[in-house]
């Protein structure tokens, strides 16, 4: 029954009685014939053929089948090549013993950049290169530097070098660690900080008009201690805003009961109201600059995307292995997938393309890889394996990689 079916589909031949093929012998049937095809010895030819291939076939018996996605496939096998994955894979060692080499550099975001983490650190000899939790947004635009991003952005960038010594003068004149301050300014952090500014202030300014305005109102709070309690509640979730305001209350005759109250805003100097758009990262890496230190810490932002992108576009989760051996399989597999996507990006973006790896992947699997079968005029069957032409988005991607933008080329067989 398999081979029958398998001779129907590659002569192209109808039979004469509908046959009720079971599932499993359709599928692998299917299996079978296009993998006899794709090992035909026709030679593959390019996306521009020279020579033509004219042949006379029955337009009416037209079949196409066994789409299959190409584009992503294409550009995988491409990064694997750019660093010979499967020399690596005959000739390492796999996983031997990995270790955090001695003094490599730790790059942490401010949620475990305490400094209990930071004296561990320098205490086991690692440099480290973290965002300061101080609130203090310092920042002289005289005395920095202006570098772009990827995005073409102007970051400026200011380094400054303090002393962290020990607490015991004894151990101060031999021991004493000089770490660098990273001053950084954004200006779309700028825009960003400045909106959320500007909403916490209209906010807080809306609450205190509330309250003076109750004071004029019966059954409204009008005790001055009150008052002087509800502006505290005020402050407390003004996000910091609060700081910034000079608040006065007015009494009456008996001195108990508010009258009035007014403000001005005073802003405080040094922080987001003031200086916005501006953060600091610090290091006991003294020997590099200052674009260094921050492409370097910008590398934290990229892997927090990949680390969502293992999650779901790379399939870290879900997990459907039981035995731990299959789910370190499974593990290994994914962060290997995330090499190979950032070689990918690493190429496009010096291209300039700086899509998201769901984007890219969004974008070439619209190419697929399709069989099409006709009946020739001698009664024979020709069966055609070739890619869609590539749409002029997957076709910038390919020009990007140097790839042909028609992977598997075109091959042949006649039934």
């Amino acid at each position: 029954m398999l081979c029958s079916r398998v001779e129907e589909l590659l002569s192209g031949q109808a039979p004469l009685l509908e046959a009720d093929y079971p599932l499993t012998v359709e599928r692998e049937a299917q299996h079978i014939a296009a993998q006899l095809l794709m090992r035909q010895d026709s030679a593959e030819v390019s996306a521009e053929p020279t020579a033509s291939d004219m042949q006379s076939v029955d337009v009416e018996s037209l079949e196409m089948m066994r789409p299959r996605t190409v584009g992503v496939e294409s550009v995988g096998l491409w990064a694997m090549q750019q660093i010979d994955f499967i020399e690596l894979l005959e000739s390492l060692p796999m996983l031997n013993a990995l270790k955090t080499l001695q003094g490599a550099m730790i790059v942490m975001d401010a949620g475990i950049a305490s400094e209990d983490n930071l004296t561990w650190l320098r205490d086991h000899n690692y440099r480290y290169l973290v965002v300061n939790r101080e609130k203090s947004h310092q920042f002289d635009p005289e005395q920095a530097i202006a570098i772009k991003n990827s995005a073409g952005e102007t970051i400026k960038l200011q380094k400054v070098i303090d002393e962290v010594g020990k607490e015991d003068e004894a151990d101060k004149e031999d021991d004493v660690d000089r770490e660098v301050r990273l001053y950084c300014h954004s200006q779309g952090r700028e825009r960003k900080e400045q909106a959320i500014s500007k909403r916490f202030a209209e906010k807080f300014e809306t609450a205190l008009q509330k309250l003076h305005e109750g004071l004029s109102k019966p059954r409204c709070v009008k005790r001055i201690d009150k008052i002087w309690e509800c502006i505290g509640r005020l402050k407390e979730k003004s996000h910091g805003m609060g700081q910034h305001y000079h608040i006065e209350v007015q009494a009456d005759d008996s001195g108990e009961k508010a009258i009035a109250i007014t403000w001005e805003q005073r802003p405080v100097a040094n922080t987001l109201h003031t200086n916005p758009g501006v953060y600091c990262l610090h290091s006991n890496e003294l020997n590099w600059d200052e674009e260094k230190l921050w492409r370097t810490y910008i590398m934290l932002t990229d892997l927090e995307s990949v680390f969502r992108s293992l999650k779901s576009e790379l399939g870290l989760r879900p997990i459907y292995h039981r035995t731990e051996e299959r789910v370190d399989g499974h593990l290994f597999i994914t962060v290997l997938a995330y090499q190979f996507v950032q070689i990918i990006r690493k190429q496009l973006v010096e291209k300039g393309i700086h899509d998201r790896w769901q984007t890219l992947r969004d974008t070439l699997n619209g190419q697929q890889r399709i069989t099409t079968s006709f009946k020739r005029a001698d009664r024979l069957t020709l069966h055609v394996r070739k890619t869609t032409r590539a749409e002029p988005e997957q076709m910038k991607i390919y020009q990007a990689l140097a790839l042909n933008p028609a992977p598997g080329g075109v091959k042949k067989m006649v039934v």
